[in-house]
């Protein structure tokens, strides 16, 4: 039986990537045509301790030895996950598709690994199908593993879905120092992937076993090689007939760039810079790119920056390469080509550099791409998965969301449905957001609508959440980065993060584009699931109707007055004009009576802060008396307030032990500026009138 396909997933193997990998190794007569990918998993495990070495050591030490004595011909390629960042279930890299990589350069890169992260098993087999793209004849897999799947995922259905796609794959799967219950995770991937399970326990049973493994490769016969290929046509990878398009850009006129419309000039500005995707999101092998030239002008480009990635639109790039154009028209064909060494990759970043009028503008219409697309994947990089079933925007309007504290009115317009309407926000600004029925929900992905590349756009927000209320305590969930670019398929740029459950969430600006203190914003969403109707809710957003019989004691129509104030500036706290803003003193304090001088029993004091200013009050001492407006007063509670606007209710109420007395002396503490004068309009004091 022809074993196709080895994959070599060394649990917690981290690894290096390598920009320029060595050609892979050719020869007249080979004797094998295997096709043999090795996945190093690089989880952190590998530094636990077998025989008194640590895994790692005894796994280079095996895998150089394989990698050496492999048969001359055998096309081999790498793929780690896990090396690069601690605790990033996404952090899955090719690093030398099948057949771009000789024995000599793999050892060196795997000699360079030190484990660090994750083990997603399942997300790797997925993606194997990619280093795949170009090959003929056997295809080999082989997974050695120290562990089990760490990101919820399902190994075994990974296998089963992979073959059940059409990709003709064997899959061995080698357990290195493996418990019971982690054996049996893994030893269904090599039944599904049709393919045999070794158990390694120790360092020298991994030898062995991998000496067996090394002995099927060799082997295994080769299929009959295939007739000389006719010439590939060349392709345009970029042309939307061929399944290109354009995924991030400063704006709307990059898109006539691969329009098939050569007549239509696109100014656009020097050191812009736009991502393209090929066809299904399939990864491409490309060595050319093309730009039209129709007639010589100052606004042709004069030299264009490339860069490859494969882990999404904005992800990370590396550049291969920069090319420089003539300022003629070539009469053969109006494209003049920038040939580089072939490269495979998802997406190619094109950055615009100097225009022969060496200012800021520059003028093209059609660039082109040439090469071929790759094999289409089982679960394709970069593609966005759809939300969970049940999840919606939990932030918008007729979802139940709500704005429930900020610092201003103008945040409203971060929920109100339009993506047109731009608000000017400050850095260090935040505000408060909770659900529909004040019940708790769980969310995993933020995002902020960019329309355009400008530099008021936010660079970074931190979301915090909380379930006490929207001016209780919060914890940092967060810290999102988004691109300075347009996403042509969703405007929305998004920010995934670990599962939260909470009641509230809190959106603190940070840095714009701009590097200034002003934030343009338009639409923010936060995806996830409400809990189920009927959950507790939380803290109350707004005030809450009074109890039965409760009235504001110190509004004049209730019968209240202001007895004693050091000035006439006081009146304005109970007249009812919340448009009225008084400025008072610090330290300053006035005596308040109710109807007919009658006692009253109250527990409520509020303020009215209709938008965050350094005026507003922060602390404020509450004191009552039986004695007279002059008389003996006692403390009744020392209030603390918020510095923003509580959407539902501007009243930022502050609760007591209910009290009973004739007069309510008010002493101003604190304002939020720090200075010796407090801004304040409507107060008000809940309780009931003595008979």
């Amino acid at each position: 039986m022809i074993r196709r396909s080895i994959m070599l997933a060394f649990a917690c193997l981290p690894l290096i990537s390598f920009a320029d990998p060595a050609p892979a190794a050719t020869a007249a007569n080979n004797t094998t045509a295997n096709n043999v990918l090795f996945i190093l998993d690089a989880s952190g495990s590998m530094w636990e301790r077998v025989d008194g070495q640590p895994k790692i050591i005894a796994a280079k030490r095996v895998l150089n030895d394989v990698l050496r004595d492999l048969p001359p011909g055998t096309q081999m390629g790498l793929m780690s996950y896990g090396h690069r960042r601690k605790g990033d279930c996404n952090d899955i890299e090719l690093i030398a598709p099948v057949g771009t990589a000789n024995a000599a350069s793999l050892a060196r890169r795997v000699s360079a690994l030190s484990p660090k992260g994750e083990t997603p098993l399942a997300a790797a087999l997925l993606r194997s199908a990619d280093a795949f793209a170009g090959t003929t004849g056997p295809r080999m897999i082989v997974l050695v593993t120290d562990g089990a799947e760490e990101c919820h995922g399902d190994p075994c259905a990974a296998a089963r879905q992979l073959a059940a796609s059409g990709f003709d794959v064997h899959i061995n799967v080698v357990g290195f120092n493996l418990a019971t219950k982690q054996r049996e995770g893994v030893e269904c991937v090599a039944r599904e992937g049709h393919g045999r399970y070794f158990d390694a326990a120790n360092t020298a049973a991994l030898t062995a076993v991998m000496n067996e493994v090394k002995t099927e490769v060799a082997a295994a016969q080769p299929a009959p090689p295939p007739p000389p290929p006719a010439p590939a046509a060349k392709t345009n990878l970029l042309s939307p007939k061929n399944g290109g398009q354009i995924l991030t850009s400063p704006s709307d006129v990059w898109l006539a760039t691969n329009n098939d419309k050569e007549d239509t000039v696109t100014w656009m500005r020097t050191g812009e810079e736009a991502v393209y995707g090929f066809k299904d999101d399939r990864p491409a092998t490309f060595d050319t790119f093309a730009v039209y030239i129709g007639a010589q002008a100052g606004g042709n480009p004069k030299e264009i920056e490339l860069f490859a990635g494969d882990e999404g639109p904005t992800g990370q790039f590396h550049s291969i390469g920069s090319c420089s154009f003539q300022n003629v028209k070539m009469l053969r064909t109006p494209y003049q080509e920038c040939k580089f060494q072939a490269v495979t990759a998802r997406y190619l970043k094109v950055k615009l550099g100097a225009s022969f009028a060496n200012d800021s503008y520059i003028a093209a219409s059609e660039f082109a791409v040439y090469g071929t697309l790759g094999v289409a994947s089982a679960h394709p990089a970069g593609a966005n998965a759809g939300p969970a079933p049940g999840a919606l925007d939990l932030l918008s309007a007729k979802n139940g969301g709500a704005i429930l504290t900020s610092p201003s009115d103008v945040w409203l317009a971060t929920v109100d449905g339009e993506d047109a309407t731009k608000t000017w926000l400050r850095t260090g600004e935040e505000a408060v957001y909770g659900f529909r029925d004040d019940r708790p929900a769980t969310f995993n992905s933020f995002a902020v609508f960019i329309g355009a590349s400008a530099g008021g756009n936010p660079k970074e927000i931190e979301l915090l959440a909380g379930d006490n209320g929207p001016t209780g305590q919060f914890r940092s969930i967060a810290t999102c980065t988004f691109q300075n670019v347009k996403l042509t398929r969703s405007p929305y740029q998004q920010c995934s993060f670990a599962a939260t459950t909470a009641k509230y969430i809190k959106v603190k600006l940070g840095q714009s584009f701009a590097g200034d203190s002003y934030i343009a914003a338009t639409e923010f969403q936060l995806t996830g699931q409400l809990a189920a109707a009927g959950a507790a809710p939380a803290a109350p957003h707004a005030a809450p109707a009074a109890a039965a019989g409760q009235i504001d004691l110190l509004f004049a129509k209730n019968g209240g007055a202001i007895l004693t104030t050091p000035t006439d500036v006081w009146l304005a706290t109970i007249d009812g004009d919340e448009g009225s803003k008084t400025w008072m003193r610090t330290g300053e304090e006035a005596v308040y009576a109710f109807k007919d001088e009658r006692a009253a029993t109250f527990d409520t004091f509020a303020v009215f802060i209709g938008a965050s200013a350094g005026g507003n009050p922060k602390t404020i001492e509450l004191l009552i008396s039986d004695s007279g407006p002059t008389g003996q007063f006692r403390q009744a509670a020392t209030c603390t307030f918020v510095n923003v606007k509580l959407t539902k209710s501007p009243y930022q109420e502050c609760k007591f032990a209910a009290v009973t007395a004739k007069y309510l002396k008010v002493k101003l503490g604190q304002s939020f500026a720090n200075d010796s004068y407090i801004a304040a309009s409507e107060f008000r004091l809940m309780g009931r009138l003595a008979p």
